[in-house]
């Protein structure tokens, strides 16, 4: 059973005018997590990580399909981690109660 579901959105276009510098906006981070509720540490985690049509493979990688998110409702974090050129856009899905 599914109970809830990170995505973190790495996009390759932001701050071009930065000074290289990593930053995390940490209290965003921990505000979702909280409102999302606490996650079972025996729950089963899985990384999918979503290419261009048309990239080469990658050996040892496999491909592979979303979960569906039917009965969950998406909420935006924002941007949570920033770098020179490139930034995450971070959302959950929690169940509707």
């Amino acid at each position: 059973v599914q109970d809830g579901r990170w995505e973190i959105e790495i996009e390759y276009s932001y701050g071009s005018g930065d000074d290289g510098s990593l930053w995390v906006d940490g209290d965003a981070i921990r505000n979702a997590i909280a409102k999302c509720g606490a996650i079972a540490s025996t729950c089963r985690y899985e990384f999918k990580i979503l290419h261009k049509p048309g990239a080469p493979a990658v050996v040892g990688w496999s491909a592979g399909t979303y979960r569906s998110t039917a009965g969950f409702v998406q909420h935006s974090v924002g941007t949570t981690i920033g770098a020179y050129g490139m930034a995450s856009n971070t959302n959950y899905w929690r169940k509707v109660s």
